[in-house]
C-alpha cells in the first residue's frame, strides 16, 4: 500500500559526544546508513538492502542488539527484503524486530504492530498462512487494547487478513475485515482512494460467496469507478474486477452487460499469453455418487476457439473412472474463456487441462 521511497524511519542525530568517543565507526554507520537512503531515493533497492545492512551491524556494535533504532533498521530491512521478494530474509528481519521491541516494551507496544504486519506478508507470501493469522491477530489485539495506530496501517492489517479468508473461501470473515479495512482506508486516504477500492472488491467477493450477486456486482462496480481514477489501465486488478463482473452478469441474466465485460477483458489482453477464464460454472453433482459418498476427480482436455468458447472435450483421466466425467464435460462446455491473443488477433488454443473435483463440504 505504501510507496517505498517513505518507508526508511527517521533516526535521531547522535550526540557530538557519541561521535567523539566513538570516533570513525559512528561515521562509517552516518555514511552506510546515508548511503542507503541516496540508494532507496534512486529506486535501488539491492544497493538500498546493502547499506542498511552495514548501518544495522554497525549500529548493533555501537549500541548493542535491542534498541528502538535497531528495531527501526530491522522495519526498513524487512520492507526492502519484501520489495524484492526475499521472503525469507524478510520474515527473519522482521523477527529480529519484533524480539527487540518486545524485549524494549513488551508484547503490547505500538511500534510491534508495523513489524507484525510487515512479517505477515513475508508469511502470506511463503505459503505461511496460519502463522500469518496468527501474527495479525497479534497485531489486532495490539490495536484493540487502546495504541494509537496509524488508520493507514489498520486498513493493511485487516486488508491482509481478508486476502486469507478469501483464499480460505470465508465469506463471513471476509465481508467483516473488509469492511473494517474500507472504514480505515477511508479514515487515512479519503473515500476514493485505490485503497478504498481494493476493501470494495473485498467485499464483492464476500457476497459473490454468500450468492449475493446484485450486492457483488455493485460493489465491483465501485471499485472499478475508483480504480479508473487511481490507477494505469495496466493494473491488473482491473481485468480481475472484470472477470467478476462478467460472472455475476451472466448470473443476473444481463446477457448484454455479460457480453460488455467479456469485450473489455479481450481488449486488454493483447499480449496475453495464456486463455484466461471469465465463466466457470460449476458441475453438478452426480446425484447416484452424492447418495454413495462418493467423490473423486476428472481431467479434461479441450480446445479454447477464438471467441472463447470450449469444444473438442475429451477426459484425460478420472476417478473412480466414468462417474463424474459426464458431468465435468457437461460443466466445461459452458466456460467461457477471453481468448489468447498473437499480435492483436484471437488464436485458437489446443491441448489446453483443467482438473475437476468432486468433494464434500465440510
Amino acid at each position: 500500500m505504501k510507496s517505498v521511497s517513505f518507508w526508511l524511519v527517521l533516526f535521531l542525530l547522535l550526540a557530538p559526544s557519541s561521535v567523539q568517543a566513538a570516533g570513525s565507526t559512528v561515521r562509517d554507520f552516518n555514511a552506510a546508513y546515508t548511503a542507503s537512503q541516496a540508494a532507496l531515493a534512486k529506486n535501488d533497492h539491492l544497493a538500498a538492502i546493502n547499506h542498511t545492512e552495514e548501518a544495522f551491524r554497525i549500529h548493533k556494535e555501537l549500541f548493542g542488539p535491542q534498541t528502538r533504532d535497531g528495531a527501526a533498521l530491522s522495519l526498513n530491512l524487512t520492507r526492502l527484503y519484501g520489495a524484492t521478494e526475499r521472503w525469507t530474509n524478510a520474515v527473519l528481519a522482521a523477527e529480529e524486530g519484533v524480539r527487540i521491541v518486545e524485549a524494549l516494551g513488551g508484547e503490547n507496544d505500538s511500534a510491534l504492530a508495523s513489524l507484525l504486519y510487515e512479517l505477515s506478508t513475508g508469511q502470506i507470501e511463503l505459503d505461511q498462512n496460519d502463522q500469518a493469522v496468527e501474527t495479525l491477530k497479534r497485531a489486532l489485539a495490539i490495536i484493540n487494547k487502546g495504541p494509537s495506530i496509524p488508520a493507514d496501517l489498520r486498513g493493511d492489517i485487516y486488508f491482509a487478513l481478508g486476502k486469507i479468508d478469501y483464499d480460505n473461501e470465508d465469506a463471513r470473515a471476509l465481508r467483516k475485515h473488509a469492511t473494517a479495512a474500507k472504514d480505515a482506508y477511508e479514515e487515512a486516504y479519503g473515500p476514493a482512494s485505490y485503497q478504498v477500492g481494493t476493501a470494495l472488491f473485498q467485499l464483492g467477493a464476500a457476497a459473490q460467496m454468500n450468492r449475493k450477486y446484485s450486492a457483488a456486482f455493485r460493489h465491483y462496480r465501485a471499485a472499478m469507478t475508483i480504480l479508473e481514477s487511481t490507477r494505469s489501465a495496466k493494473d491488473p486488478l482491473f481485468d480481475t474486477i472484470r472477470i467478476g463482473l462478467a460472472n455475476l452478469a451472466n448470473h443476473l441474466n444481463e446477457s448484454e452487460e455479460f457480453q460488455n465485460y467479456v469485450d473489455q477483458i479481450n481488449s486488454s489482453t493483447l499480449n496475453r499469453n495464456q486463455a484466461t477464464p471469465i465463466l466457470r460454472v460449476p458441475p453438478l453433482y452426480p446425484a447416484r455418487a452424492a447418495n454413495m459418498g462418493n467423490e473423486g476427480w476428472v481431467l479434461l482436455e479441450f480446445t479454447i476457439t477464438k471467441t472463447g468458447d470450449v469444444k473438442d472435450i475429451k477426459v484425460v483421466d478420472s476417478d473412480p473412472p466414468g462417474v463424474f466425467d459426464k458431468s465435468a464435460m457437461t460443466a466445461l462446455k459452458k466456460w467461457k474463456y477471453a481468448a489468447k491473443k498473437v499480435s492483436g488477433n484471437p488464436v485458437e488454443q489446443y491441448g489446453m487441462q483443467q482438473l475437476i473435483t468432486y468433494e464434500f463440504e465440510n
